[in-house]
């Protein structure tokens, strides 16, 4: 099932944790705590989808939010992250000018 946000919610997905990191030029598997924290951590991810009240937001913009003001969503094996339009920080755009 797709969960749908109410009123000034925003849905997010957050952007995947990389499972090795890079060392001069030898790439090392990162440990799974490692990867936990990182993912508690993250504050940037797609819009997936948005309440009938959210103005500025729209799906698949690229964002950056307040982490500790979101709920964690599980749903389908995916992980989507509820949060207030207010706790979304700001979106990123590929020209300032847009």
């Amino acid at each position: 099932m797709i969960p749908v946000p109410n009123l000034e919610l925003v849905f997010i997905i957050p952007e995947e944790v990389e499972d090795t990191m890079k060392l001069g030029d030898k790439d090392f598997e990162k440990s799974e705590i490692q990867k936990e924290n990182e993912r508690k951590a993250q504050t940037r991810g797609t819009v997936f989808a948005i309440g009938n009240k959210v103005e500025f937001w729209e799906k698949d913009d690229l964002v950056s939010f307040y982490r500790a003001a979101s709920t964690e969503i599980k749903e389908d094996g995916v992980v989507y992250l509820s949060i207030n339009q207010a706790n979304v920080l700001c979106k990123f755009v590929a020209n300032a000018q847009e």
